[in-house]
C-alpha cells in the first residue's frame, strides 16, 4: 500500500511537471505568434520600402525578418518562419537590385 506521504509527494511532483510542460507549451506558441507579428510588421515595412525614397528601409527589414525567422525556428509551427523567410528573400533580392542605395 502507498502511504499518504508518498502519495502527496507524487501529487506535488506531477503538478509541477504539468505546470512546467504547460509553460513550455505556452512559450512555444507565443514564439510562433511573436514571429508572425514580426513578419507582418516586416511585410508592411516592405510595402512602404517599395517607394524609391525609402529603399534604405530594407537594411532594417532584413535583420528584423531574420530575427523573426529564428523565433519561428524555435516554435512548433511554421507560419511565422515561412512568412519571415519570404520577407528576407524579397528584401535581399531588392537590395541586390540596388534599391537600398537611395
Amino acid at each position: 500500500m502507498i502511504n499518504n506521504r508518498m502519495f502527496e509527494t507524487y501529487k506535488v511532483l506531477t503538478t509541477q511537471c504539468i505546470l512546467k510542460n504547460s509553460f513550455v507549451f505556452l512559450l512555444i506558441h507565443m514564439l510562433n505568434l511573436l514571429s508572425t507579428l514580426i513578419g507582418v510588421l516586416a511585410v508592411l515595412s516592405t510595402i512602404i520600402a517599395f517607394v524609391p525614397i525609402f529603399g534604405w528601409v530594407y537594411w532594417v527589414i532584413v535583420p528584423l525578418a531574420l530575427f523573426g525567422a529564428v523565433l519561428g525556428l524555435l516554435s512548433e509551427k511554421t507560419t511565422g518562419r515561412n512568412l519571415n523567410l519570404v520577407v528576407v528573400l524579397i528584401g535581399i533580392f531588392t537590395l541586390f537590385l540596388g534599391s537600398g542605395l537611395s
